[in-house]
């Protein structure tokens, strides 16, 4: 069985973009998350760079939209100021993913515990362990899934790097962390780097595994690293398409392209395909950044939503504009697919 995409549609304006009503304190826009339907309601979690210093003021926030296209700001649901143990503080939350977890029946929101670089010296009094980079779990304090929106309380650390990490890791481990159900357990893709400089960077991921979804999670060390790519293979989300098949799409640094890899069984991935569209798709998503993932599309198919930077008003002498991988603002996107199954 081979798995491929079809494109079948563009949409040609920002779903979210620099003059979305929302927006108007947020200056870099919208990086990474997660888009899912949950009854007749899409929601989307993100990452909002909102104010300089660039990557040292970033919130998870709360869309939502009835028809797909339209979204609202729902709210700031993690910040620097969400009240949490001192070893999970985060000044820098990153990169959320819910998943709905049927044995606490609450929502849980999985993402990334950065430490801003101008806390160093709050980071050493409040990061005792070794630790890495850690991924941070917090539920829904409404029970059910009406809870997704929230309020959510930090629960604890799911999974991290440092003194855990294995060697192919590098100093990056664990950068994000996304669980999805494969039969009777749970499996989770976590993002690794290697950082030496920006022109010589390897962003890999692996396999952790679970038998429910609130840990402990163990690496799978005998299937990692999963190479879809040999250098750079970001923020992967995943989806089941039945039969025990999964497809996850990521942020291949494709620039006018969407990355994706294929699994019978979730642990063992094929090599990297890509979905290529225009070059730009449209001007306000002048380089594709991460997919948000999928929900279904009413004519048939489904709605692929990505994170995407426009390149518009960068002033590359601007100090407050750097680093500049990030350039412009971080608006959302999607495109209509079809995922062909084919035997053979």
């Amino acid at each position: 069985m081979s798995i491929s995409l079809k494109l079948l549609e563009v949409t040609q304006e920002p779903l979210i973009g620099r003059n979305t009503p929302g927006t108007e304190d947020n200056r870099w826009g919208m990086e990474g998350g997660l888009v899912l339907k949950e009854g007749d309601t899409v929601h989307l979690f993100t990452t909002e760079v909102f104010a300089p210093p660039k990557f040292d003021n970033t919130r998870l926030a709360h869309w939502k939209s009835a028809d797909g296209v339209q979204f609202e700001r729902v709210g700031t649901v993690i910040d620097r100021n969400t009240p949490s143990a001192e070893e999970l503080h985060s000044d820098l939350p990153w990169t959320p993913y819910p998943i709905f977890n049927e044995e606490e029946d609450r929502w849980n929101l999985f993402y990334t515990g950065y430490q801003g670089r101008h806390q160093e010296e709050t980071r050493k009094k409040t990061k005792p362990r070794d630790w890495g980079t850690p991924i941070i779990r917090a539920f829904s304090t409404t029970p059910g899934r009406e809870g997704i929106g929230g309020p959510y309380a930090i629960e604890d650390c799911a999974f991290h790097g440092g003194s855990a990490s294995d060697e192919w890791e590098g100093n990056g481990s664990a950068v994000s962390f996304f669980p999805f159900k494969a039969g009777d357990k749970w499996l989770a893709f976590f993002g690794c780097n290697q950082f030496d400089t920006r022109q010589n960077v390897t962003f890999i991921p692996g396999l952790a595994g679970s038998d429910v979804l609130s840990g402990p999670w163990t690496r799978l060390t005998h299937r990692n690293p999963v190479c879809m790519d040999d250098r750079f293979v970001e923020n992967p989300v995943v989806h089941a398409l039945g039969d025990d098949d999964f497809i996850t799409f990521y942020d291949g640094e494709t620039v006018h392209g969407i990355a994706y890899a294929t699994s019978k069984g979730g642990e063992i991935w094929s090599k990297e395909q890509v979905l290529w569209l225009e070059s730009p798709p449209t001007p306000w998503a002048w380089w594709l950044r991460t997919p948000l993932g999928m929900i279904p599309r009413e004519q048939g198919g489904y709605w692929l939503y990505y994170t995407a930077f426009d390149y518009a008003d960068f002033d590359p002498e601007d100090p407050t504009e750097k680093p500049f991988y990030h350039r412009g603002f971080g608006t959302v996107g999607r495109i209509g697919i079809e995922i062909e199954k084919t035997d053979g």
